[in-house]
């Protein structure tokens, strides 16, 4: 996984890279899953393939300019699913990707870290104790320490939401939007049942993020998808930026749950999240 910004390109497929913003002195993480051939796919052992992004036009053989065709899966990589993903009556009412309100995928995001070697049950979600503010999760497992996402071959044993955990999500809290570090929200065995749980409530599910070197705490979400008409998936680019309070930062005098954000300056020369805290003001 990327960590920190590559030297050269060099074709990684990964995402969770930090960049600074020179004209604003913004640093935000790039959480999207970077789509190459390398790029693992739902049940297929081989991964994106050659064929994802062809040349149609290239300068070295005398053409006048570069062009690509893209040819993939609406799911592939980082992407968003809809409510009419698993839902006929959903694609009926026009649940779809140009439809998407856009509202659900940007402000506050919660990024929780679940235990390793669990899958995200109903009592791993009262364990977890989700903020009862917060209206987007993004859930940290252990596909990222993994590296599932680098993998070209696709795993089916990667951790997500159980059915039960999903109806639990649903009807006990106040998500609008769920995040996880693999190509499905729900398990493998479970991988319908779970989503619809969620669509039922018209949550908003984006699978495929890249979480290498995102701490667990809270961020502001810009998470956008392509304005396909009909599509019931499409990919998108996601990033984590701080999430500031109105115009003030917030702090563990504000939140307990936000403790990531109250140590100031030394917090980010130790290779946290803002370079320069001054820069911010």
């Amino acid at each position: 996984m990327c960590t920190e910004p590559p030297k050269e390109p060099d074709g990684d497929c990964g995402g969770s890279i930090q960049h600074e913003v020179t004209e604003s002195s913004i640093t935000y993480f790039d959480i999207t899953a970077t789509i190459a051939p390398e790029l693992p796919t739902w049940d297929s052992g081989t991964g994106l393939g050659q064929g994802a992004c062809v040349k149609t036009k290239d300068m070295s053989k005398g053409d006048n300019c570069y062009a690509s065709f893209l040819s993939m899966s609406a799911h592939t990589g980082t992407h968003i699913d809809m409510p009419s993903h698993f839902s006929p009556q959903a694609m009926l009412d026009g649940k779809t990707a140009e439809k998407t309100d856009l509202g659900l995928l940007m402000g506050p995001v919660l990024v929780i870290e679940v235990p390793y070697g669990s899958n995200i049950t109903a009592p791993v979600l009262k364990a977890l104790d989700i903020a009862p503010e917060a209206t987007r999760v993004i859930f940290k497992t252990d596909s990222t320490s993994k590296g599932l996402m680098q993998r070209t071959a696709f795993e089916s044993s990667y951790t997500g939401l159980t059915a039960t955990g999903a109806k639990f999500l649903a009807d006990n809290t106040h998500i609008k939007t769920v995040g996880i570090d693999y190509l499905s929200v729900g398990i493998y065995e479970e991988c319908a049942e779970a989503h619809m749980e969620l669509f039922k409530k018209d949550i908003m599910v984006v699978e495929g993020l890249v979480l290498e070197g995102v701490p667990p705490g809270w961020y502001s979400m810009t998470c956008l998808p392509l304005k396909v008409l009909g599509a019931e998936g499409v990919p998108a680019r996601c990033i984590l930026t701080e999430y500031l309070d109105g115009n003030s930062r917030i702090s563990d005098e504000d939140d307990d749950d936000l403790d990531m954000w109250s140590d100031g300056e030394d917090l980010f020369q130790e290779g946290g999240y803002y370079e320069n805290y001054e820069e911010l003001y």
